[in-house]
């Protein structure tokens, strides 16, 4: 997961603008936290708007906050470094900044009152459905945020709502059009499946070994994990009524009904005792957590857990390739209820020994040999070949295709559709199906009005990257930015 962040980095930085309104939406983050150490107070210029060392400590905890949540709660401080969020958090306030010194030399401005409605309106801020002064003041100052700065975050975001507007795309007729085009057009078709399971090729031992010596990176052991664990059963917590019904009063609107009420507590009891038990483990495990860090060899029960070994779970076995050894881990939710978890060790894997690996290089042999038998076959019946005309089909219509299963047929028709020749085959697991196009159409006008708003969203979208790109690069040549860190 780190490393998929690390790749799309560029991308999430750009989803990840948060607006004030669906901030507050999706609740506060705590900003104590995050501080970097600096002797100034501004840490970047933008033309001449400065970016405070309060504004990247903010951004950096929202930043880190969003990627926590993506690894389910494990981020830690060296693995927010490697993703470079501190950099994150600068670049994104930088692209933020001179998005509104653009906005304001366009002369885009917000007033007062468009503020002052639109803080009334944050439901966070309400009691009883309306605006309460008091709530608000109260939110703010746990959140240690101060209503003069709150204010004007707000007026930003809705400043560069405004820009956003001027600056989305509008959608042509004839790009519509084109993209339809592309989504909804239908090839005939004339096709011929080919199974590869009357092959029979034959390997040696020799082949096979020598086959594994130019593929041994592939066939490693587990890296194995030392570990101690403690597990906090839920069917172990004893509970009674009167527990139930306190949990169930202080958590009522987690337990609704069809028609979005309350459920009576008799009718919420087992998913009211199952969230309690599921509560009382995890208070239970973090007290196991506390003693294990304590101890450098805590009581519990000695495991070695492989990476293949899904006995205590998936997401145990990715907090451990995360983890150092000495490391207690926070508790960890499995279907019995919480981890808790102290790496003691790490066998890493290596090289397995030719004989070890000898049936799997085999099998992996066999596979690839049969594979280029298949592909032979279906190049020699290519030319000559008479198949099955099924008729019409677009990208969606599997079912359209009987001799193969839904995923096989999905992926026939997706490489049929990038296809630039009239003729060819396509290879899946253990099939190869020739194909002939022998016509093309696009759906029907009224199919192709049906869908209008899906094809006018996606050219929009397109547009829209194209243009944000554009856009940035113009306003970093406009603007003299100057880091101070």
């Amino acid at each position: 997961m780190i490393n998929w962040m690390q790749k799309h980095k560029r991308y999430l930085v750009i989803t990840i603008w948060i607006s004030v309104i669906a901030f507050v939406g999706a609740g506060f983050v705590g900003w104590g936290a995050y501080s970097f150490s600096s002797s100034s107070s501004w840490v970047a210029k933008v033309g001449e708007t400065k970016i405070t060392q309060t504004e990247l400590e903010q951004e950096y905890a929202r930043l880190y906050e969003f990627y926590n949540k993506i690894v389910g709660g494990s981020l830690d401080k060296e693995q927010a470094k490697a993703l470079g969020i501190e950099k994150q958090a600068l670049d994104s306030l930088i692209s933020k900044t001179l998005m509104l010194n653009f906005a304001k030399d366009v002369g885009l401005r917000v007033s007062d009152e468009e503020v002052a409605k639109a803080l009334v309106k944050m439901e966070a801020f309400h009691v009883e459905g309306k605006f309460d002064d008091k709530t608000y003041r109260k939110v703010l100052e746990e959140n240690h945020y101060k209503p003069s700065a709150f204010e004007r975050t707000l007026h930003d975001s809705l400043l560069l709502e405004k820009l956003g507007v001027i600056l989305t795309p509008s959608v042509t007729e004839l790009e519509k059009e084109s993209l339809g085009a592309a989504f909804y057009i239908q090839d005939k078709l004339s096709i011929k499946t080919l199974s590869s399971t009357s092959l029979k090729p034959i390997v040696s031992d020799e082949e096979v070994k020598s086959f594994w010596e130019e593929n041994q990176d592939v066939y490693m052991t587990d890296r194995v994990y030392d570990i101690i664990y403690s597990l906090s059963k839920n069917d172990e917590i004893s509970v009674s009524d009167e527990e139930l019904k306190i949990h169930y009063d202080s958590f009522k609107n987690n337990y609704l009904g069809l028609d979005g009420r309350p459920l009576e507590f008799e009718l919420a009891r087992t998913r009211v005792e199952k969230d309690y038990k599921d509560a009382q483990a995890e208070k239970n495990a973090l007290k196991t957590y506390i003693e294990f860090k304590k101890s450098p060899t805590p009581e519990g029960t000695r495991y070695s857990l492989a990476e293949s070994d899904e006995t205590l779970g998936d997401e145990l076995l990715y907090r451990l390739s995360e983890a150092k050894v000495g490391e207690t881990l926070k508790p960890v939710p499995s279907p019995e209820g919480y981890l808790t978890i102290k790496l003691m060790g790490i066998k890493e894997s290596e090289p397995m020994k030719f004989e070890a690996a000898k049936e799997l290089a085999r099998n992996d042999l066999l596979a690839q040999k049969k594979r280029d038998l298949l592909e032979e076959m279906a190049k020699k019946e290519l030319e000559s070949f008479r198949g099955e005309v099924i008729g019409f089909v677009g990208r969606d219509d599997v079912a359209k295709i009987s001799s193969l299963e839904t995923e096989e047929a999905a992926e026939f028709l997706a490489q049929v559709f990038q296809s630039s020749e009239p003729k060819g085959y396509v290879l899946l697991d253990e099939k190869a199906v020739l194909f002939e196009i022998l016509e093309q159409k696009l759906l029907k006008s009224e199919e192709m009005i049906k869908n209008l708003d899906f094809i006018a969203q996606n050219v929009t979208q397109i547009k829209e990257r194209l243009a944000e790109g554009a856009f940035l690069e113009y306003l970093n040549r406009r603007y003299v930015i100057v880091k101070n860190r």
